[in-house]
């Protein structure tokens, strides 16, 4: 075999292949037991505007959202970082402008943590709980 060879059989087997549709199968995953962390207290430490598309009928358009995240254990799962986030969304008004209005989700969440602004949220303590009866935390 030559080095050309062999450096292309290294990258097929390091490399995970795209599998094909019939290949797939039902698979184990990890279990996760979310009970230990409900009612822990987290710190809001990420705050971000997200968007996404999606079409209405024959028009794409874009929605706008507030993604707050609280580290609730550096170490949660599988040794890898566990958050608990609450995305929140915007609303744009005839001008084009991004806020929120007096009787919004945002506005319910804002006044509930006793901030002004979204930006306000960030070190504020958040009791974390479950969505639904999922393993999705959120607060």
């Amino acid at each position: 075999m030559t080095n050309k060879e062999n450096s292309s059989e290294a990258k097929e087997t390091s490399e995970t292949k795209m599998p094909k549709v019939n290949d797939l199968q039902e698979i184990e995953l990890p279990q996760f037991d979310p009970t230990p962390f409900i009612g822990a207290d987290a710190l809001v430490d990420e705050i971000e505007i997200k968007s996404k598309m999606f079409t209405k009928g024959t028009e794409e358009k874009i929605s706008y959202y507030v993604q707050f995240r609280a580290l609730v254990d550096p170490q949660g799962f599988n040794g890898e970082p566990l958050w608990a986030t609450r995305n929140i969304g915007l609303s744009m008004d005839d001008k084009n402008k991004i806020g929120w209005g007096t009787t919004s989700k945002m506005a319910e969440f804002l006044k509930k943590y006793k901030v002004h602004h979204p930006q306000d949220m960030k070190g504020k303590s958040v009791k974390v709980q479950t969505q639904g009866d999922t393993t999705y935390l959120t607060f």
